[in-house]
């Protein structure tokens, strides 16, 4: 992580070291989380990872994803899909495709059957 990201991370690692639960069961105050992800979101959306960041800070990785996902918007509305059960166009005529990637299409039988011979 660059200098500037750091600096503001030691500020925020001061207020969650002051602000640490006695507890696992009392958690952070509101207020705090809130800071720590108003910090931490735009820094993972532009590449950073919950690892690195969860360091800088000094509290566990999953405890600052878990809090940046519970604040995250809900993902845009679902659209409708339309199921059709359809089966594959098949060709009028056969279809030739050799080992070596030729590809004969739209002649009759006889020639293709020529044409397979000769390339064999």
């Amino acid at each position: 992580m660059s200098p500037p990201v750091l600096e503001g991370a030691a500020e925020l690692r001061r207020l969650l070291a002051a602000n640490r639960p006695s507890r696992n069961t009392l958690g952070y105050p509101a207020v705090v989380r809130e800071k720590a992800v108003a910090w931490a979101r735009p820094l993972h959306d532009t590449g950073h990872g919950w690892s690195k960041l969860s360091s800088a800070l000094g509290i566990s990785r999953n405890a600052l994803r878990s809090w940046c996902i519970a604040d995250a918007p809900p993902p845009g509305p679902w659209l409708p899909v339309a199921v059709v059960d359809q089966p594959a166009p098949v060709p009028a005529r056969p279809v030739l495709v050799t080992p070596r990637g030729f590809r004969v299409e739209n002649v009759g039988d006889e020639l293709l059957l020529r044409v397979l011979r000769e390339l064999g």
